[in-house]
This record gives C-alpha cells, sequence and structure tokens, in this order.
C-alpha cells in the first residue's frame, strides 16, 4: 500500500488507500481519478475488475462512465508519457505549452 500511496501525486497515505480498499472510506470520483492516475489506467478500468453489482448499483457506474471525458487515442498517449515525466520535467512541458497557446496582447481586449 504503501508503494501505490508513492505513486499518487498529491500526498496520500497507505493507511487511506487502505481504508478505500475496505470500504471504510467513501471511493468518490475525485478518488477514482486519482487511483486511476497513481496506478497509470483509465479510470474505466478500475470499474471493470469490479464484482458483479446489483442493478440500482451497475446505473450508477454506467452514469459515472458516461460522464467520462473521452480521450482520443493522440491524447491517451500524451497523458501516459506525460505521467512518467518528473516533476521538473512537467514544469518544462507547461511553459512550452504556454509559450505555444499564449495569445498575443493584441488580440487581448483592454
Amino acid at each position: 500500500m504503501r508503494q501505490l500511496a508513492a505513486r499518487f501525486h498529491t500526498p496520500t497515505t497507505a493507511s487511506t488507500i487502505d481504508k478505500l480498499e475496505k470500504g471504510k472510506m467513501t471511493l468518490t470520483q475525485e478518488w477514482m481519478y486519482r487511483l486511476a492516475e497513481a496506478l497509470d489506467v483509465h479510470p474505466v478500468e478500475l470499474i471493470q475488475v469490479l464484482p458483479r453489482l446489483a442493478p440500482e448499483e451497475e446505473r450508477l457506474i454506467e452514469v459515472f462512465r458516461q460522464s467520462m471525458p473521452k480521450l482520443t487515442h493522440e491524447e491517451q498517449q500524451l497523458l501516459s508519457r506525460f505521467r512518467r515525466i518528473d516533476e521538473d520535467g512537467r514544469d518544462a512541458v507547461f511553459r512550452i505549452l504556454d509559450q505555444m497557446v499564449a495569445v498575443p496582447k493584441d488580440l487581448v481586449a483592454g
């Protein structure tokens, strides 16, 4: 559990992971995203491994699946590669992206 907790990009403890796993803490949509990111999988993949659910639980899962943004293959590749970059590398990527998508000052209303 400590190894998994260490993979989260925001501070997380092994105790928290244990509580989520044992159902002692609510597995919210935010936690699903965070867990999927730490495991380097799409959140829907976490749902696919759940045991057989009651019909009302399946309906809730389907609503969750439909609310998930659909990533293109290219976006999935970018995200997968980005997740493998250390913090300094990520900062560099953001600086480059900011320069690429910066709006010229003469186009800003003012």
